[in-house]
Order: structure tokens, then sequence, then C-alpha cells
């Protein structure tokens, strides 16, 4: 295995918006991402129940979206190379995390689970789950946060004909 060595470096910049609103402004893009302190979160921080921190999905939301994204298109790949249409409706994907108060009294994401279902003619199950069995480590941001988090997968397969 090659030793890892850097080939680029992301940058954000975040701005407070009538806190606790946050902005984050990528900059490959220039894309802009709003984080407010929805649900559970705000209660937790003795937050109003309404306001403009409601009107915005909080950070642990985006963490969970950004790594069932990866594992997903990682998964398709995976797929797509073992013969299996991964595109529209054929491979879709919900993750789910749970939040705790550590020992600490701070909120954290400790675990997160990505429910996979694909539909794929019935010939191909096994290689779907070959492709299932390994694509977390070939994932990205799975590596990269998996020291921190229990991530875990499972695969719903939906035989076809064809």
């Amino acid at each position: 295995m090659a030793t890892p060595h850097m080939i680029g470096t992301v940058h954000v910049d975040v701005e407070r918006r009538n806190p606790p609103v946050r902005q984050a402004r990528f900059a490959t893009t220039g894309e802009t991402a709003v984080y407010g302190v929805p649900t559970f979160q705000a209660a937790f921080y003795e937050m109003p129940e309404t306001g403009p921190h409601q009107e915005h999905a909080g950070t642990f939301d985006h963490v969970l979206g950004a790594l069932s994204a990866c594992l997903t298109g990682t998964l398709g790949k995976a797929l797509s190379a073992r013969g299996i249409d991964p595109e529209d409706d054929r491979l879709t994907a919900r993750g789910e995390g749970d939040i705790e108060i550590d020992e600490d009294g701070v909120m954290i994401l400790p675990r997160v689970r990505v429910h996979y279902r694909l539909v794929a003619p019935e010939a191909k199950r096994a290689a779907a789950d070959r492709a299932h069995t390994h694509h977390v480590s070939a994932c990205g941001v799975a590596r990269s946060l998996g020291k921190a988090l229990d991530i875990t997968t499972d695969l719903e397969f939906v035989p076809t004909e064809t």
C-alpha cells in the first residue's frame, strides 16, 4: 500500500448569521450551506422552540448527509463495476444517526446506520452482496470519520426479472 500523501486542501468560510444560525461557503464551488439548531438539539441548548435556528438542518444532519452520500456513491461505483445499474431510483439510501450526550455533557454522534435499497436482477444478488460487503472501506468520508463513529450498513435487495 502506498504511503499517504496530500493531494489538496478543502476550504470553507463560516459566518454567524443571526446566531446561532451559521452559513458556510465552500471555496471549491461557491455554494453555501446554512446550519441551524433543529428539534431536540435546540431543547438541549435551551433555545426557543421556534425561530430562525429551526428553519435549517443542523451540523449533525450535514455530517450524516455527507457520509451517507459518499457511501452511496461508493457503493454505486462498486455495483457499476459488477454490471449492476445503480442509477435513478434503483439504488437509494437512508442514513440514521444516534445523538447522545457524553460523559462531559457534550452532544455527540457516536453511531450511524445507512440502509440501502437496491432494485436489480436476481442473478446479480451475489455480486451486489460482495460490493456491499467491501464498500465502506473504499469510502473516503467513512474512512475519515470511522475512527470516531460506529458506521454500519445494510442492503435490502429487491429482485427484478431482468
